[in-house]
């Protein structure tokens, strides 16, 4: 009888420390240098994990793509992350954005740990790192633009023509292409908006001179990714980019980011990395909690927002229609306060 108890007792301990189970340490790999994108992202994962109840122990590294690529340093880096993922014993990853993950899920996804990629812009026959018998989640990226520029009909019904202006990085250009296939499929008009320039550069001084030419009654920009933006060799601070925004455009703008609003454009129907981050991080936790076999998990990007900015909307003479303002979140001022 007492080897029963001693048992029984055992098997409970057992039980409960299964129950309490430990921290798990996720570990976050950026594509970009710290910015507001890489924050967010950081939030969103640890909200999921707060959804679900269990504990976290985050850790965060970025992987500066453009910098990497440019020394041939690939190897090295790798060597790292795979150092930081053994000696902080690593239980899962997220990886954001397409350039990270392209590098290193190959390599990574032999240490057989559960990965999430979230914020992919390829379409799923150009993804060289998916392998069926592995436990990767794929959160896809995708933009309302179609509805974007319908919107912005709306709030202005003068506006004829649009001009694309955007950086050029990997992520930009695939964006961007996304646009023109929708355009193309439309003959280049959406609500009788019709696109008449696209301009991709890195220099700061070409995105000048757009922002001051653009500027007819029945004109708007379409501002993509911001990001990456050069200066004699040295990247912009989104604060300055919007002050020049501010002071000479005189059109309504739109973008696909939430730090387009801040900087002054019109409005922004966008993808947000916090949401990325949270479908990533509830993938994340089916694989290590709920279904540990080696399934793939496919998913778009379930939620976007629209934020209007209703200082830049009064400066234009314009007024917010009510079927707009039944979905919008309406920032009265607002204050760009980082710098990239």
């Amino acid at each position: 009888m007492k080897s029963i108890v001693l048992i029984l007792l055992f098997s409970m301990s057992l039980m409960a420390q299964s129950e309490a189970k430990k921290e798990y340490n996720i570990l976050v790999i950026f594509s970009y240098v710290p910015s507001s994108w890489n924050t967010n992202g950081l939030i969103g994962v640890k909200n999921a994990f707060d959804a679900s109840n269990l504990k976290l122990r985050a850790y965060d590294c970025v992987y500066d793509n453009i910098q990497v690529r440019n020394k041939n340093a690939q190897k090295d880096e790798l060597a790292k992350i795979k150092n930081l993922i053994k000696t902080k014993k690593i239980d899962g990853i997220v990886i954001f954005d397409d350039e990270a993950s392209d590098d290193l899920i190959t390599e990574l996804k032999e240490l057989n740990l559960p990965i999430a990629a979230t914020g992919i812009n390829k379409n799923r026959n150009e993804i060289k790192w998916l392998d069926k018998n592995s436990k990767i989640s794929i959160i896809y990226e995708r933009y309302p633009f179609e509805k974007s520029i319908k919107l912005l009909k709306k709030m202005d019904a003068g506006i004829k023509k649009i001009k694309i202006l955007t950086t050029e990085n990997e992520s930009s250009n695939r964006i961007t292409n996304q646009l023109l296939k929708k355009l193309a499929n439309t003959k280049n008009t959406i609500a009788g908006i019709t696109l008449s320039e696209t301009h991709i550069t890195k220099e700061w001084e070409d995105w000048k001179k757009v922002i001051i030419n653009t500027k007819g009654d029945d004109e708007a920009l379409f501002i993509l990714v911001p990001w990456n933006v050069y200066k004699d060799g040295v990247e912009i601070d989104l604060r300055e980019m919007g002050r020049f925004y501010q002071a000479n455009s005189k059109v309504p703008s739109i973008g696909i980011v939430d730090i387009n609003t801040q900087m002054g454009f019109l409005a922004s129907f966008y993808v947000h990395s916090e949401d990325l981050g949270f479908q990533a991080g509830s993938s994340l936790i089916t694989h290590l909690i709920a279904d540990k076999s080696a399934n793939n998990i496919e998913d778009t990007v379930k939620k976007t927002r629209f934020v209007l900015n209703k200082e830049r909307m009064n400066a234009l003479g314009l007024k917010i229609p009510l079927e707009v303002l039944d979905m919008a979140t309406i920032k009265e001022k607002v204050e760009l306060k980082v710098k990239r």
